[in-house]
């Protein structure tokens, strides 16, 4: 039985809203806030376009949005005979970047 985790509080959200018995939960505060960071090649065009596209999906509240509909929705109950798809937890590294 696992009385403690460690993890980046976004994952530890997520995990504790997919958990089917709702047994998990994130409890006390954050101890460091700190963000992500996406190498790119010195003069690569991908960084404006993507520092650009990140900053308006902020401003517009795409990433409120999201953080709300992934992190905060609460447990889900799961049928056991579906099949298990890939999820957030599976790409979260790329998906908490393009977040951020």
């Amino acid at each position: 039985e696992i009385q403690a985790f460690f993890e980046d509080t976004p994952s530890l959200q997520y995990m504790a809203s997919q958990e089917e018995s709702c047994a998990l939960k994130v409890v006390g505060k954050s101890f460091g806030n700190s963000g992500y960071g996406m190498p790119f090649r010195r003069n690569s065009t991908w960084l404006r376009r993507i520092t650009t596209a990140l900053r308006k999906m902020h401003e517009d509240g795409t990433t409120r949005k999201l953080s709300q509909k992934w992190l905060e929705s609460g447990c889900v109950s799961k049928d056991p005979n579906t099949a298990n798809k890939l999820g957030l937890r599976d790409e979260s590294g790329l998906l908490l970047l393009l977040a951020v």
